[in-house]
């Protein structure tokens, strides 16, 4: 009986410590909502709605700010559900039409539209050629999503060239995982359905002790090196940088190559041009991050290696043309900022140049005349 009473006042204690500290968490919450400590979230609110093609794409019509630790930036949605201006679906005569898909890399996370890759490549090309280039980038896709997209909705806009802008940062693992993802808005907000992404996605706490602890450089390299534990190790991010096999590695590689040949099949079928752009992952450039991680055997050119070893699949390496500087990317956020825009679009200009993808027919006239 003693033995009974003294198990119920410890849980009536440990009852009583939960109940406190959910009751302290709830007043904190409230304390640090009215007090607006809390940064804004990267996106805002009601910028994605849920697709039953693509899981999810941009709000048509959405206009909203974007605001980081790092950068502060308009974002504008067209009524065709892409960071750009609009496109007729027929293709003007006499005109080159570049679809590019991507995720928030291409979408531009960071920086504004016009100063996105694929603006400034469309300003060079356009300075010699009739040409458009279509920004479809969306933040959060996976190869697969975009493939989705361009059956269904890209090759509307009967596109001469379709440019795939595959991120080595998470594209395997975002490919890899897709089929197992859901999606829904919660708060206006896209989060996957778990609920370490609701507590992420809801808690004003959560944001305000991460953006605490991240302005401090020592803090963040702890948090990410820390990260990479035993388990972080063994995520696609990370292991397909290294050598060694994986059942998991090797089954993420199968369903990325599968889509790709998928893209250039349907690419080819509609008689277009299929390029893959390759966008490196911050440690591929920077020593710095890559001496970070504790893992040996990194071979920091393995993934590319992989991708430009696939049979039939033209790719551009955005490392074989010197996108070599961590400058080229935020500090804290892993996107690549303003310069880093600049430099891949001067490599898209010289590669669509010197490669003959763009013929002299699209030239404009006084260029002809030249000659």
């Amino acid at each position: 009986m003693r033995k009974i009473k003294k198990q119920r006042e410890v849980l009536l204690k440990v009852l009583a410590v939960i109940l406190a500290l959910f009751i302290f968490s709830v007043f904190l919450e409230i304390f640090v909502r009215v007090a607006n400590l809390a940064p804004e979230k990267g996106l805002p609110p009601y910028m994605n709605i849920l697709d039953n093609d693509t899981g999810f794409k941009l709000n048509p019509g959405f206009t909203g700010i974007v605001r980081d630790a790092e950068y502060t930036n308009n974002i504008n949605i067209s009524s065709q559900g892409h960071r750009d201006r609009e496109f007729n679906y027929s293709k003007p005569e006499g005109t080159l039409r570049i679809l590019a898909l991507g995720d928030s890399m291409q979408f531009g996370t960071g920086v504004e539209e016009e100063e996105t890759y694929i603006k400034t490549f469309e300003r060079e090309l356009s300075k010699t050629y009739t040409v458009e280039v279509i920004n479809a980038g969306v933040g959060g896709w996976s190869t697969k999503q975009e493939l989705a997209y361009l059956k269904t909705e890209g090759i509307k806009f009967q596109p001469d060239v379709i440019l795939l802008s595959y991120y080595v940062g998470n594209d395997l693992e975002e490919n890899y995982y897709y089929k197992n993802k859901t999606y829904s808005i919660i708060g206006g907000y896209l989060i996957e359905q778990r609920p370490s992404a609701i507590v992420k996605a809801n808690w004003l706490i959560y944001r305000y002790c991460k953006s605490c602890l991240f302005t401090v450089r020592a803090v963040r390299n702890i948090a990410y090196t820390s990260s990479l534990s035993e388990a972080e190790k063994r995520s696609l991010e990370i292991e397909q940088f290294i050598p060694e096999e994986t059942e998991k590695k090797s089954a993420a590689w199968n369903e990325t190559i599968e889509t790709l040949i998928a893209f250039k099949a349907f690419a080819k079928e509609h008689d277009a041009t299929f390029i893959v752009l390759i966008l490196p992952h911050k440690l591929q450039v920077d020593s710095q991050v890559r001496n970070s991680i504790p893992v040996q055997n990194l071979d920091p050119l393995l993934p590319n290696k992989v991708l430009k070893n696939i049979s039939g699949i033209e790719c551009l390496d955005s490392l074989d043309y010197n996108f070599s500087s961590s400058d080229y990317y935020f500090k804290i956020d892993g996107h690549i900022n303003k310069k880093g825009h600049q430099a891949i679009a001067n490599i898209l200009t010289d590669y669509f140049i010197n490669y003959k993808i763009i013929s002299e027919k699209y030239q404009r006239p006084w260029e002809k005349t030249k000659e």
